[in-house]
């Protein structure tokens, strides 16, 4: 049990390894400064899993499913993988006489599931009313 917990831990904080603004470090002198970036990182870890959960529970309730980074079918998938699925997905808005057409391309199938995992206000953001 022990061992799980801290493995779970080190995948949590292999998400703060990752983002972009750490990558050269952060660095405060203040506590105060220091106390509200840990605030904000616990946060961003809890949104995270709280995505990560929503989207599975969301996969296995519908048997549905996406392909992993293998090309098999999974509906335990990371919200990293599952984000990477959205990354061609591109807003392309013109203006047509007078009037703003707004479309989305770049929406596959794997992209389409995970929106509809997320609901109708996902859905209503990318076009599926």
């Amino acid at each position: 049990k022990q061992d799980s917990l801290e493995g779970n831990i080190e995948a949590q904080f292999k998400l703060f390894k990752d983002l972009a603004f750490l990558r050269k470090g952060i660095y405060f002198k203040r506590v105060d400064r220091i106390q509200a970036i840990m605030v904000v990182m616990a946060l961003i870890l809890f949104i995270h899993n709280l995505g990560e959960y929503v989207l599975r529970k969301n996969l296995k309730q519908n048997k549905r499913s996406i392909p992993n980074q293998l090309g098999k079918n999974t509906n335990n998938p990371s919200l990293r993988w599952a984000f990477e699925q959205l990354r061609d997905v591109r807003v392309v808005t013109l203006k047509f006489k007078n009037d703003w057409v707004r479309e989305i391309k770049g929406i596959t199938k794997a992209a389409k599931t995970v929106i509809e995992m997320f609901g109708s206000d996902a859905m209503r953001i990318y076009g599926y009313s």
